[in-house]
């Protein structure tokens, strides 16, 4: 069988945060462009470069990245009682972000949580007002994905935006 179509290969900016298509898409990609009638998504995997690779069943895991931000009261160091200490608080959080995968999901199940980035103060002698966390969630199956998001969401009150789907 031949098949006569078009091939228009399009890379993505900015892909790890979606920004990238968005982008493209507000740039008038579609009006100096075609609309296709299918998009085959691919991602950079390690391997020989001109290799293409595939497999049956799933390559690569869905993504969800989330921001905690901690409010405290911020204070001088010399003066630590006079504090609600955001890093602290953000510590302690950090430690039990670290069992979510080993004690809310089956160990027969794939998850991943990382805690990427913690923001917390310029100073070493200025306890700060606030830290920021941001983690990636990291799973195969939607049931798992959905159980890892919905514990965030009642553990940090993210509400149900962060929810998936029901």
């Amino acid at each position: 069988m031949h098949l006569q179509r078009t091939l228009m290969p399009v890379f993505q900016p900015a892909e790890e945060t979606g920004a990238g298509a968005q982008a493209m898409i507000d740039d008038g990609l579609f009006k100096r462009f075609p609309k296709p009638s299918a998009i085959l998504g691919q991602h950079v995997m390690v391997g020989s470069s001109g290799d293409i690779s595939t497999r049956s069943g799933a390559i690569t895991s869905a993504g969800d990245s989330l921001q905690i931000r901690m409010f405290g009261r911020g204070a001088h160091g010399s003066m630590p009682q006079a504090s609600i200490d955001p890093v602290v608080m953000a510590a302690a959080t950090v430690l039990r972000l670290q069992t979510i995968v080993s004690r809310e999901i089956s160990p027969t199940d794939a998850a991943v949580v990382t805690v990427g980035s913690l923001q917390a103060g310029t100073k070493e002698n200025v306890i700060p007002d606030e830290a920021i966390i941001k983690l990636n969630v990291r799973t195969f199956d939607e049931d798992v994905r959905k159980r890892v998001l919905a514990y965030l969401a009642r553990r940090f009150d993210f509400g149900p935006a962060v929810l998936p789907h029901q």
